[in-house]
């Protein structure tokens, strides 16, 4: 069976790197998978041309150019002849769609990897309402990562009976806790190895909430001064002015480390104790399974399928309410840290009994035989 994946760009982020992971995973032969991304090649472009995928672009750069790459995608799927489509978020679902018209024979599947319907975008809020129109006439099947997701879409008008939820999964062992990455991340880090560290994963963006941890920063650290927080992602450095003054905010700013954009969170995750998501929406996010698949004990909002994730070994922190974060944060630090190694291993086995990459992979193919047949 030949599957195309079409997706909006093949830049880092959340499901680029789960079409990048599913991809990786697979057992079938990379001849039969190719990528179409919309945008001009990202980084994982040359990843997924590295293990043997076809991978082309259709350089979209605009809503204007959205169109013409309509007829360049038809062109492209007349010469690739898949039997499955798979386009991942509303940009490349609709361009499938459009592109369907002129294609005859193709199973078509969209995936959705949102809990939040665009705000402040209005050309991909129509492109949204076109789709939920387009999902009684074009897909077969809608997949959505979460069951957030789908309760969402099929409020604002999505086909329900299209509608299946395949969760992210995770490549668990690669994230496996070890002794030596420890020692020499916090040696880099100039961290004592019995410091209690904090860690916070994400690009800096409004939606990751980093403004409402470093919020309830400020009241945590008046019981715990001697806790130490760790930013990471792309945004979270010493050119973010926002960011700093309110780091310069807290009662001990020189506890609160600003790493920037990292390449290598499997090795992070083992110099920290404590994994933080003050997101005030996500879906499924990767960041925080990657933390239960190190075995990290974690705080968390209550947004997506969060709870559903942590299966309420963890009480969950609202979104947006810095009190309610630092409540549920100190509560962690007050315990020892044998009762934290043990919620540690609750998630890990968690993650691994229901998320791993395996089982992703084979609701996948399960999916794609189904329409074959």
């Amino acid at each position: 069976m030949k599957v195309c994946h079409v997706i909006t760009s093949l830049d880092i982020g959340g499901a680029e790197l789960v079409l990048y992971r599913l991809l990786s995973a697979q057992l079938v032969s990379a001849k039969d998978i190719s990528v179409i991304s919309l945008r001009p090649e990202g980084v994982l472009a040359a990843k997924l041309r590295e293990a043997g995928f076809k991978v082309y672009s259709l350089n979209v750069s605009g809503l204007f150019s959205l169109v013409f790459a309509i007829g360049k995608l038809v062109k492209l799927l007349k010469v690739i002849k898949p039997d499955v489509v798979q386009s991942w978020l509303y940009h490349a679902d609709f361009i499938t769609s459009m592109s369907s018209f002129w294609l005859q024979n193709i199973r078509y599947v969209w995936g959705i990897h949102t809990c939040q319907l665009p705000k402040g975008k209005p050309a991909t809020w129509l492109i949204m309402k076109c789709c939920a129109f387009l999902s009684y006439r074009v897909p077969d099947k809608i997949v959505c990562v979460a069951q957030a997701a789908q309760q969402l879409h099929v409020r604002s008008g999505y086909a329900a009976d299209k509608i299946t939820v395949i969760p992210n999964g995770f490549a668990v062992s690669e994230y496996a806790p070890v002794p030596d990455l420890r020692r020499a991340l916090r040696r880099e880090l100039q961290l004592p190895l019995s410091a209690v560290t904090v860690g916070i994963i994400a690009r800096w963006h409004v939606d990751k909430g980093q403004d409402v941890m470093l919020q309830a920063i400020q009241s945590v650290q008046v019981a715990n001064p001697e806790v130490t927080f760790l930013f990471v992602g792309r945004g979270c450095d010493a050119d973010n002015k926002a960011m700093t003054r309110l780091i310069n905010a807290c009662p001990y700013p020189e506890k609160i480390l600003a790493l920037g954009e990292r390449s290598d969170i499997p090795a992070l995750l083992n110099a920290i104790d404590v994994f933080c998501m003050p997101s005030r929406t996500e879906a499924f996010p990767l960041a925080l399974g990657e933390a239960m698949c190190a075995a990290l004990p974690v705080v968390a909002t209550n947004v997506g399928d969060v709870e559903y994730m942590t299966g309420n070994l963890v009480t969950l922190a609202n979104p947006a309410d810095s009190a309610s974060l630092a409540e549920c944060l100190s509560s962690v630090l007050a315990n020892s840290a044998e009762y934290r190694a043990q919620l540690g291993q609750n998630l890990h086995k968690r993650v691994s009994e229901h998320f791993s990459i395996d089982q992703m992979v084979k609701r996948y193919q399960r999916l794609y035989t189904s329409l074959q047949n």
